[in-house]
């Protein structure tokens, strides 16, 4: 589960072979409800693919995570950026990292930029978490002896 004013896209369908922006940035500056920013925890970005059918089979998928001034964030600074290769059909976690404590600006966001075939059915889910997929709590039935 993300939180809605952290969450960069959505179920955000990426059907064009051109630069493409997350649907939504986050507004680390003076926004309505206040957030508390503090020593707290690291931020982590994570980001789910979903395709179905074999149209984005091989079909290469960069990511850049991207800091501006101003909400659209294209053209901004690459804070970090990966390339993934998307198999057939899959719903998977393919790019989790730390969130920079250093060089943002006030606004962060996505693009994504394919290389593949511009029918295919590629949804990106991107958020950013203080609980990393891979994290676990025990059950808390857990006995440990």
């Amino acid at each position: 589960m993300y939180d809605k004013l952290l969450t960069f896209s959505n179920a955000q369908v990426i059907a064009d072979t051109n630069e493409v922006e997350s649907t939504s940035s986050v507004d680390l500056g003076n926004v309505t409800p206040k957030r508390q920013v503090g020593v707290g925890k690291p931020l982590f970005l994570e980001v789910w693919a979903t395709t179905t059918g074999a149209t984005c089979n091989g079909q290469v998928l960069t990511i850049e995570l991207m800091t501006a001034a101003g909400a659209t964030t294209i053209g901004g600074t690459v804070l970090d950026s990966t390339t993934y290769t998307l198999a057939g059909s899959t719903s998977a976690l393919i790019w989790q990292v730390q969130l920079p404590m250093s060089g943002l600006l006030q606004h962060i966001g996505l693009t994504y930029n394919s290389d593949g075939n511009p029918n295919s059915t590629l949804a990106i889910t991107a958020a950013l978490t203080d609980a990393p997929a891979a994290w676990q709590a025990y059950d808390s039935a857990l006995v440990v002896t």
